[in-house]
């Protein structure tokens, strides 16, 4: 990334590089008649190469003046290590276990953490079950990859050994019931956060460090109904989903527990696809999609007041055909999004202070208003025995 900002119309480079390498494999047994047991490693190897610039302020008169900047050219370098062992159990006809564990070991922290996972399902009827999730879940702080640690004046160090890993405890409750291509199926979950990165101050103009001071917790429900009719010759497939969602974290920037900005509290999809076959064998297929949320909350960071941006609404519509085509594959598709034109609004992100008053601050919206997809997929083969 070669690129610049400009601070008092001095123009001061914030280039940066990002390397990463990531390995995985597993390993699978079978065990009994129906059971397994796996074993499993990642190697996950980051290496990431920028500036981080320290702004030193003076604030003693109004308005404040920048006195100077340090600049560090950092490199942090993290090689996570990972190791797991799961068994799958069928213990009886109508009931299952899942167990395991998994060990990583971070460089960058120099700490280890064992997290333990279960999961169970049990047949309450012939075409339902219920299941149960628990899980023990640890992420080495993003300093390589997330933007925020280098745009909010963070002295950092290659040494980050006084941070923890930031942790959180999943439980999740699930009932399914499913005959005939119609599904239903009710989950509630609680997860809890721990060990989140916070800073030390909220003031702008102060050189901040890391913490693992924050924590927070998202629980909700979310209930989905589909009615899959479709076959090889065609039919349709409809389904329906509404979740609730509520969260609030205390982490990064802000000092209590705040609604982050990507957690809307209501949000209701809807799908219906259509397809058939021609005469000649060919397919073809059509498809609606609709997504409607209740607004995304912004912060006004310098009065520390949350606001709510409009409803956000998702409108698409697409389609494919699929000839028949003798010793090949072709498939010709296209996707229109938002038609109509609906203005979605994410908020307002609040990025610079006036000690006389608030600059007007900037919206954030997708890319495009409304786009057109149209692509093409070709497949074909020779038999050279003929």
């Amino acid at each position: 990334n070669d690129s610049e900002i400009i601070v008092d119309n001095l123009p001061i480079e914030i280039d940066s590089y990002d390397d990463l390498l990531q390995f995985r494999t597993v390993l699978t047994k079978k065990i009994f008649l129906k059971s397994k047991i796996k074993f499993g490693i990642h190697v996950f190897d980051q290496s990431s190469n920028f500036v981080n610039y320290n702004f030193d302020y003076d604030c003693a008169n109004n308005p404040c003046t920048l006195n100077n900047w340090i600049e560090n050219r950092l490199e942090i370098e993290e090689f996570l290590s990972t190791a797991f062992t799961e068994i799958d159990l069928r213990l009886f006809k109508k009931f299952a276990v899942n167990s395991g564990i998994r060990y990583e070991h971070s460089k960058l922290l120099d700490k280890s953490s064992i997290s333990p996972r279960f999961s169970s399902a049990y047949k309450v009827g012939r075409n339902s079950q219920i299941s149960y999730a628990y899980g023990k879940y640890y992420q080495t702080p993003d300093v390589g990859f997330d933007l925020w640690y280098r745009q909010n004046n963070i002295h950092l160090s290659n040494n980050l050994t006084n941070l923890d890993f930031e942790n959180s405890t999943h439980h999740i409750l699930n009932y399914e019931w499913s005959s005939k291509g119609k599904t239903i199926r009710l989950e509630i979950f609680d997860k809890q956060y721990k060990k989140l990165i916070t800073i030390n101050s909220e003031n702008w103009h102060e050189i901040k460090t890391l913490s693992n001071q924050g924590n927070g917790y998202s629980r909700g429900a979310e209930i989905f109904w589909r009615h899959d009719q479709s076959s090889d010759e065609g039919g349709r497939d409809i389904w329906v989903a509404y979740s609730y969602l509520d969260s609030k974290r205390k982490f990064k920037q802000y000092s209590s527990e705040i609604i982050p900005s990507f957690a809307s509290n209501h949000k209701l999809t809807f799908v219906y696809k259509y397809g058939f076959k021609l005469a000649n064998g060919a397919g073809l297929n059509s498809s609606l999609a609709l997504t409607a949320t209740t607004g995304y909350p912004y912060y006004d960071n310098w009065r520390n007041v949350q606001h709510e941006s409009e409803p956000y609404l998702s409108f698409d519509i697409g389609g494919s055909f699929l000839p028949n085509i003798k010793d090949g594959f072709m498939v010709i598709f296209f996707n229109i999004s938002n038609p109509f034109g609906y203005r979605n609004s994410f908020g307002y992100q609040f990025t610079d202070y006036n000690t006389s008053e608030l600059n007007i601050p900037e919206e954030k919206l997708p890319s495009s208003l409304r786009s057109i997809f149209i692509g093409c997929f070709m497949f074909f083969s020779v038999d050279k025995s003929k």
